[in-house]
């Protein structure tokens, strides 16, 4: 089945964020360590916290998952500031704004559960909380997320508001670890 045309437009608007981030992540290095999934943890929470707390449906378990890992190792997740200037997410979005979104969101889920496949046993002892989360959805969730998405972003302004969405939520990760596109 060929990608939908928002399918299709979410890529392309976001493929050089997508490889910076793929990039300059702290999970990125050939063989990261312990230290570095924490990292790479509290860079995730600051860019999904507000994130979930705006769409507020239930993608909220992604931080719970990066709480847990936080609290395994010793860091308690309410104290835990990553020094990122909060971003305000538009209380009055279009849903399809909000559908670019979740397109980014969704998408790193995907990247959590190849990350958990490559690392599961290099980080051993370690739960891994929040990319297993990853892996444990993602027979499924993608297609149909993919699928929703297609029924809820078709006119080309519904397509030009996900874009938006997507690319401002990219750029939030960025901005978690001081890069700019």
């Amino acid at each position: 089945m060929p990608p939908s045309a928002a399918l299709a437009a979410l890529r392309i608007a976001t493929a050089a964020r997508h490889q910076v981030v793929d990039r300059c992540m702290p999970l990125s290095q050939i063989r990261p360590t312990h230290a570095e999934y924490i990292e790479h943890v509290r860079l995730m929470r600051a860019w999904l916290h507000p994130l979930e707390c705006w769409l507020d449906d239930s993608t909220h378990f992604q931080t719970a998952l990066i709480d847990a890992d936080l609290a395994d190792a010793g860091i308690h997740p309410e104290a835990e500031q990553t020094g990122m200037r909060m971003r305000r997410w538009p209380t009055e979005a279009h849903a399809s704004y909000r559908w670019g979104a979740r397109y980014v969101i969704e998408g790193s889920r995907l990247g959590a559960a190849v990350l958990y496949r490559r690392l599961r046993y290099a980080l051993r002892p370690y739960q891994l909380h929040y990319l297993h989360g990853g892996d444990a959805a993602f027979p499924n969730r993608w297609p149909e997320f993919l699928r929703d998405l297609s029924d809820a972003v078709q006119t080309p302004a519904e397509i030009a508001e996900a874009c938006q969405g997507a690319c401002e939520s990219f750029d939030a990760l960025l901005a978690a670890v001081e890069v700019r596109v």
